[in-house]
């Protein structure tokens, strides 16, 4: 990695990715890695180093052993920082503010992460970290902390995260998985902004034209900065696994899909990301400047990883290197099915625009009707209808076909 020089969008990678590497042993396969990075920083005048371990809380059992080796891990570090919200009761003082996790027993995951590891065939972190080691430093805001905190934030702003809200959203602006950084422009060969014409394209092609996710697709595509990079490499090894009714393998890969193009942009002010990371940097400078702990590791979630990147350059220390790991990997296989792939594809999307073209034929049917016979709410009602059923589409394949960052994938290597 170059060193960077400046805080900017381009100038922070992505903390997971996936690595994909075909593989010819009697029948074709391909190997599917999800992997995380760690990040190495130095502040060179200080002689002070910060590893960055980008970590996902559901993996294989493997990829966690690493943390609990004394010897590959934790003797390379004076203090060991973790992202965990635990309760007061679970959290003993070492000192005014250092927190520790003294009883390894005592964690336990919510049984709503226990059957997302059980349904991926996959660990969850808290089964498998140990966060009673020496040297083990909780860098995060109690569970009482952050229910006040997040208490008040629900007084003064509640944002809206249900289905609903995502639909209207996706009515009026892409749904993208990262939308901080990017920006709207149409005719940018001319550097002229598109967001009030891109908004008013987009309100036309929603109502106007068949299929319309598509199209919208298309338009979010060709006026988005910087442009997405295509179809999703994943997108083909789902349908396989479909036609293969293996739906297990169809519901791992988008969940790795949706895990990579989740990562959160800059500068984020939530309270889950943003301020959580604002309380780890105060109290790794604490174990810097109280301490005298010159070689730390700080391992946080990979959405987090970014914003404290970020924080990090922005006080002085820069990058030095990346290495990474590997949190799982599917292997599939699909020589059986190439011919009705190929078979299935080629009937798909004249399937989906003939259904598409169909309903919204039928859509403008019924308003028509319901206006004849002054039916005004059962005009709205069947517009309403037809807009939800095609922006859940969208946002479908939005989020599981569509690569909106090309950094976010590396074939055939690391």
């Amino acid at each position: 990695m170059q060193e960077d020089e400046s805080v900017s969008s381009s100038s922070i990678p992505n903390y997971l990715r996936i690595v994909t590497e075909d593989a010819v042993n009697g029948q074709r396969q391909t190997k599917i890695e999800l992997q995380t990075c760690i990040t190495t920083f130095e502040d060179s005048k200080r002689n002070i180093k910060i590893d960055l371990h980008a970590q996902v809380h559901f993996a294989d059992e493997l990829y966690y052993r690493y943390y609990n080796n004394e010897t590959e891990f934790t003797s390379l570090y004076d203090r060991i920082h973790y992202e965990l919200i635990a309760s007061e009761k679970l959290l003993a003082l070492d000192g005014n503010w250092r927190k520790r996790i003294v009883d390894r027993d005592s964690l336990m995951p919510p049984l709503a992460d226990q059957q997302t590891a059980l349904r991926y065939n996959l660990t969850c972190q808290l089964d498998a970290v140990n966060y009673a080691q020496p040297k083990w430093y909780c860098s995060d805001y109690t569970r009482e902390e952050f229910l006040r905190l997040q208490q008040h934030d629900q007084r003064n702003a509640i944002p809206i995260t249900n289905l609903g809200g995502e639909i209207l959203t996706a009515l009026v602006r892409p749904s993208t998985p990262a939308q901080d950084g990017l920006k709207t422009r149409l005719f940018s060969n001319l550097f002229l902004s598109g967001e009030g014409l891109t908004l008013f394209i987009r309100s036309l092609l929603w109502i106007t034209v068949p299929v319309p996710e598509l199209s919208i697709l298309l338009l979010d595509w060709s006026s988005l900065s910087p442009r997405p990079g295509g179809i999703s490499p994943l997108a083909e090894k789902v349908l396989e696994s479909l036609l293969m009714g293996d739906l297990s393998m169809a519901q791992k890969l988008i969940f790795t899909q949706m895990l990579v193009s989740g990562q959160a942009n800059l500068g984020s002010t939530s309270l889950i990301i943003g301020r959580r990371n604002e309380h780890a940097m105060q109290v790794l400078k604490k174990s810097i400047d109280v301490d005298g702990c010159s070689r730390n590791a700080l391992i946080y979630g990979a959405l987090h990883c970014k914003d404290l990147q970020k924080r990090l350059m922005e006080n002085g220390f820069r990058s030095k290197g990346t290495k990474w790991r590997t949190a799982w990997t599917i292997t599939t296989s699909s020589s059986k099915l190439r011919a009705s792939s190929n078979y299935f594809g080629l009937f798909a999307v004249p399937f989906l625009l003939l259904v598409g073209g169909l309903d919204w034929l039928s859509t403008w049917q019924e308003i028509g009707h319901a206006y004849e016979i002054k039916d005004f709410s059962g005009a709205a009602f069947s517009a309403l209808l037809y807009l939800a059923r095609h922006a859940a589409i969208y946002m479908s394949l939005a989020k599981f076909v569509i690569e909106w960052d090309t950094g976010l994938f590396e074939a055939d290597g690391r």
